[in-house]
């Protein structure tokens, strides 16, 4: 029988990592409606917050004059810019490890 600091440590883990239905892991069949609930709620609070920053992005467009796609765009052009510069500069002190891992998006 799980105990309730292993429930809570997988919910921990799962919020950290959400890429498998938390309801349905193995061990913890007795907890699965609150597993259930738990993902249901923070899956339902992700997206709120997605939308809410794509109203937010959309306004920031109209005000550019462009389009949210551009906007997005625009966005990701800058985004892979700022790590081309950053490998750039692990290249230049000669840390090709750290280069690959800009260019990958985490350093």
């Amino acid at each position: 029988m799980k105990t309730r600091e292993d429930v809570e440590k997988l919910k921990h883990g799962w919020y950290r990592d959400p890429c498998w239905d938390l309801y349905d892991t193995e061990g913890y069949e007795e907890y699965r409606e609150e597993l259930k609930q738990y993902q249901e709620q923070c899956e339902k609070q992700w997206e709120e917050r997605r939308l809410r920053a794509t109203e937010k992005e959309k306004k920031e467009a109209e005000k550019l004059g462009c389009s949210w796609e551009a906007y997005k765009l625009l966005e990701n052009i800058q985004d892979t810019q700022s790590r081309l510069y950053e490998a750039i500069n692990y290249l230049i002190n000669d840390e090709p490890g750290l280069a690959k891992s800009a260019l990958r998006g985490g350093t």
